[in-house]
């Protein structure tokens, strides 16, 4: 099973319970760039600054300790 978000275009299909997804498109830069924060947040163990980074580079992540 796998959870799919409304902007991956789902689309219906014969059956009922079977949609089908598309990719979100991701530039490489920005991932590469976004990984290379978590890292070195990750390296300080900086819990806090995973937090923000994840929060930057991921529109649909919500963390508790931000609300």
């Amino acid at each position: 099973e796998e959870l799919l978000m409304s902007e991956e275009g789902l689309q219906k299909t014969a059956n009922k319970k079977v949609f089908i997804g598309t990719q979100i498109e991701v530039d490489n830069d920005t991932l590469k760039s976004a990984l290379q924060v978590l890292h070195a947040a990750c390296e300080k163990n900086d819990s806090e600054g995973v937090v923000r980074a994840l929060e930057n580079y991921v529109p649909t992540f919500h963390h508790k300790l931000n609300k």
